[in-house]
């Protein structure tokens, strides 16, 4: 029995059914879906099981990005001539990681249950808090499920009376009852993201073809940043990636809105024990604080929505 409390999220006849950790951030922590041709109920989220465990979450689980999406270098950047500084949370490498969204406890701003779909809405008040982005705002994350489908729309409305900074995304380890070595994937075409050893841009992209068409993982090692090649980032659309299980013969279609303003990044981490892979949908480039790739500035009053979602599916191809 879990030694946590969850918000769960259900379709009025069960048939999915969507766990949020309220006190641990609003994590994902389980996503169970429909399987319209056997009826079968499957979780493809790779979530935790014990209070302990989610309290050191030191891989991120599910959890909400924002306002940094991957890392900041030392934790330090400017805005509008001022310097700010973040805390190190990971030493190791003298970053810090993934924003504060995850520390808040949200509110239930919004639930309704449904046949066919049910929607909740987390609510963040934001109240400028830390001195390293000491920038109010209103963060509201809208979970829309159905039967066989999740969408996740973040909007975000600027408090503060100037313009701030901010990257917005999610964390979502996904599982197919397999280890990933058995799975196989296919991008969207991509460009992949250069990095140094401490894991920050280096300022070089590639074209990446490995995953074209859908193709076996193995053992291969992700914990890699894609851009979106153009044209996915200079107009409004739809960027998909699958994740397939050739044994079950069904998979996840992960997908993002592009474009201005949108989701035009992608980071894919396979878990160190090789059961689930991070799959993350995300508005920017890794130290975008620092190098603008990808940031967005939200005017005084202004609201920034970005989406994503993900699909049970039982086609081996992107739609």
């Amino acid at each position: 029995m879990a030694d946590y409390e969850a918000f769960t999220l259900t379709l009025a006849d069960g048939s999915a059914k969507l766990e949020l950790l309220l006190e641990f951030g609003g994590a994902v922590n389980a996503l169970e879906l429909s399987d319209v041709r056997d009826d079968s109920r499957i979780n493809i989220i790779a979530g935790l099981s014990h209070r302990a465990e989610l309290k050191n979450n030191s891989a991120y689980r599910g959890v909400p990005l924002f306002p940094v999406v991957n890392r900041l270098d030392g934790g330090r950047y400017t805005h509008r001539g001022k310097h700010y500084h973040l805390a190190i949370n990971e030493p190791e490498r003298n970053n810090h990681l993934h924003g504060f969204l995850h520390t808040l406890t949200p509110t239930v701003a919004d639930h309704r249950v449904g046949n066919a779909q049910s929607s909740v809405a987390l609510q963040y008040h934001y109240d400028g808090r830390f001195d390293g982005y000491p920038f109010p705002a209103s963060v509201v994350i809208e979970y829309t499920l159905t039967h066989d489908a999740l969408t996740v729309t973040f909007a975000v409305h600027n408090l503060h009376d100037e313009s701030i900074p901010a990257g917005m995304g999610w964390h979502p380890y996904f599982h197919l009852e397999c280890p990933v070595d058995q799975l196989q994937l296919q991008l969207p075409s991509v460009e992949r993201i250069g990095v140094d050893e401490r894991m920050l841009p280096t300022g070089e992209t590639c074209d990446f073809n490995d995953f074209k068409q859908l193709t076996g993982i193995g053992t291969r090692q992700l914990d890699t940043c894609f851009r979106l090649a153009k044209p996915w980032r200079d107009k409004p659309a739809r960027a998909a990636l699958l994740l397939w299980s050739k044994d079950s013969q069904r998979g996840v279609e992960v997908w993002q809105h592009s474009g201005p303003q949108a989701n035009n990044y992608v980071q894919l981490c396979i878990a160190p024990d090789r059961l689930s892979i991070a799959i993350e949908p995300v508005s920017c480039n890794i130290n975008a604080l620092n190098t603008g790739d990808g940031l967005v500035h939200i005017e005084p009053g202004c609201t920034w929505v970005t989406s994503s979602g993900v699909k049970l599916t039982r086609k081996a191809r992107l739609s």
